[in-house]
């Protein structure tokens, strides 16, 4: 399609939004689940997956146990996206094209949601087209209370900027995000406090800008200091950031 613009658009369910290609960023999901939740990723029973974390499972051909990796938490297990992408491909090695990522088993698996803890993260994926052709528009991500959508901006640079309610901004490459039709999206930065504050895309050589409290443009291309991997805490952000949070208008 000629004219179509690539945007960020961050737990949005878009509707009637004609040539508009969107990232998805939803603030709730931290990158985490529940055991019922990889229960129905993997198809698995709950008392399997307790299993593969306490013992561990023998793998299909080398017969090499391999365990899933889990935080204990209130008698229970939290298993983040990455530990199970680790574990699932132990399976893929031996036999390939059986065992997708999560990433790909969000898209057709509903997850019997319980409610993250919805101020310890924000999440972001890239959909595909996201043209609607009836009244009711096209969702594009799931989301569960007290989930919320947070922010919708354009995604036309190469790195994201992501900051947090604690004032920590990180800065990362672009690259580093799923794309997906809909679903829940990946951790964008990891919060002690708090959760997701505002996120935008900026060239790397045209440097990072943002918009402060007397409506006047900063901008800053030296990030090394901020600049790092998705789901990393973040720093400080420069001086001049505005106080709230916020990178300014996003259209």
């Amino acid at each position: 399609m000629q004219g179509v613009r690539q945007s960020l658009a961050r737990g949005v369910p878009m509707g009637c939004m004609s040539c508009l290609v969107g990232r998805c960023l939803g603030r709730g999901y931290t990158g985490t689940m529940n055991l019922k939740e990889v229960s129905a990723l993997l198809g698995w029973s709950v008392d399997s997956i307790s299993d593969a974390i306490l013992t561990g499972v023998s793998l299909p051909r080398s017969e090499t146990v391999t365990k899933l990796a889990a935080d204990e938490r209130n008698g229970s297990y939290d298993v983040s996206d990455e530990d199970l992408d680790r574990f699932v491909s132990a399976f893929e090695s031996q036999e390939p094209g059986r065992h997708p990522p999560v990433h790909v088993r969000r898209l057709d698996v509903h997850l019997p949601v319980e409610p993250s803890r919805p101020d310890e993260g924000g999440v972001e994926y890239v959909v595909g087209e996201v043209v609607a052709m009836t009244r009711k528009g096209k969702q594009v991500l799931n989301v569960t209370l007290p989930e919320e959508a947070l922010v919708c901006a354009p995604a036309d640079g190469d790195m994201v900027a992501v900051i947090g309610e604690n004032r920590k901004l990180l800065c990362f490459a672009r690259e580093q995000l799923n794309e997906m039709t809909r679903g829940r999206g990946i951790r964008l930065q990891r919060y002690k406090d708090g959760g997701l504050a505002d996120a935008k895309t900026y060239n790397r050589e045209e440097g990072l800008t943002w918009v402060d409290s007397s409506n006047r443009t900063w901008t800053v291309t030296e990030l090394r200091e901020w600049t790092g991997s998705r789901a990393q805490a973040g720093r400080l952000p420069p001086k001049g950031f505005p106080k709230d949070n916020r990178f300014g208008p996003k259209f």
